[in-house]
């Protein structure tokens, strides 16, 4: 019995480091839940759903680890086969399995709709069936015969099988899906500065979201029969790691109902008065639904202004050069021409191209 105890010591230090690995990413969940509380009116039914449910698994999570702390070192203080028991672990599996299934159902749908093709659900969605289904066959299985955390169960042929199968799926799945989005947004790039940088940082919000739950899958594979403790722990951070990947793609938008909002400017060559159109392009989900709202801003220059008189010139004079602008640019602009010009975009075309000094002294002199 004494030889034992600096093994139960270790085991009390894991479940320690367990608890605060746990903790700290469920501070991350309530800080990216609060993010995602504007956006509840205006997701739809389905999202609004899924995010609820793997809240509420891993709030689920977390309780049953206090739980099992207090099993240990309140309920059960003194006796340590409090620590071996896997009542608490069967229960987590199967949890663990639902938020799976749900989030991986999410990013199936947003490759979906990305791609507006049928192939990511056929490829990606038996796949993600399998994974949950066999999920829920690992839990059963130690759920019959675990009744405390004995090594020799792990490396039974039948739970080591179910399990590999289920880890090896789970890591085709992140990583179908991690290809299916990404390719998606690489593929809808446009060549506009704008556009491509949100994509770019989709396309970066996507890696970050899917691989840390590849990583702690592909742990999970390589330490289930030589470090079941390390495994375990893996197991622990896993829901997690998906619920907070899930919000922060959701919030990546920068205001309910899209993704966010990139104002750009044209020119409109066939209009004499110097109007631009001013375009709101918002992309909805993962970039997309692309929705435009066009407002336009009509500014003439009055007849007898002290602009027409500084730039020696006429209202007809000034609408001249307002045309000119327009047709020699109409070839060239673009809805993004305001990464070219830049911020500061004056509404009068003819501030551009101001006369030179010679046009200047022979308009005064006229």
């Amino acid at each position: 019995m004494t030889s034992s105890l600096p093994c139960y010591a270790k085991k009390a230090t894991a479940d320690d480091v367990r608890a605060f690995l746990d903790h700290f990413l469920l501070g991350c969940v309530v800080c990216e839940c609060i993010r995602y509380y504007r956006f509840i009116r205006t997701d739809k039914n389905l999202i609004v759903f899924i995010v609820v449910t793997s809240v509420a698994c891993t709030l689920g999570h977390t309780v049953e680890l206090m739980v099992w702390l207090s099993d240990i070192f309140v309920w059960s203080y003194g006796s340590f086969v409090s620590f071996a028991e896997g009542r608490y672990l069967h229960s987590y599996l199967l949890v663990d399995s639902i938020c799976t299934v749900l989030v991986q159902t999410f990013y199936i749908d947003r490759a979906y709709r990305l791609h507006r093709h049928w192939w990511p659900l056929a490829l990606l969605g038996p796949i993600t069936i399998l994974a949950f289904a066999s999920g829920v066959v690992i839990a059963q299985l130690m759920a019959y015969k675990l009744t405390m955390l004995d090594p020799s169960l792990i490396s039974l042929p039948r739970v080591q099988v179910a399990a590999y199968i289920s880890n090896a799926l789970s890591i085709v799945a992140d990583a179908g899906i991690t290809f299916a989005i990404v390719y998606g947004l690489h593929k809808n790039k446009t060549g506009w500065k704008h556009t491509d940088s949100h994509l770019k940082g989709l396309i970066i919000v996507c890696f970050e979201a899917q691989i840390p739950a590849l990583f702690v899958a592909i742990l999970t594979t390589i330490f289930w029969t030589t470090k079941v403790e390390i495994a375990i722990l893996c197991l622990l951070v896993h829901t997690k790691v998906y619920c907070t990947g899930l919000l922060i793609t959701l919030n990546f938008r920068s205001k309910p109902g899209s993704t966010t909002s990139v104002q750009s400017y044209s020119h409109r060559s066939h209009d004499l008065s110097g109007s631009h159109e001013l375009s709101d392009i918002g992309s909805k989900g993962l970039g997309v639904m692309i929705q435009m709202e066009t407002e336009t801003a009509s500014h003439q220059v009055p007849v007898y202004s002290k602009r027409s008189k500084v730039m020696g010139c006429d209202a007809e004079h000034a609408s001249t050069y307002s045309t000119t602008t327009h047709h020699s640019r109409a070839e060239s602009d673009h809805r993004f021409a305001q990464q070219e010009y830049g911020s500061e975009w004056d509404s009068t075309a003819a501030l551009y191209h101001l006369p030179r000094d010679e046009e200047k002294g022979q308009a005064f002199s006229g």
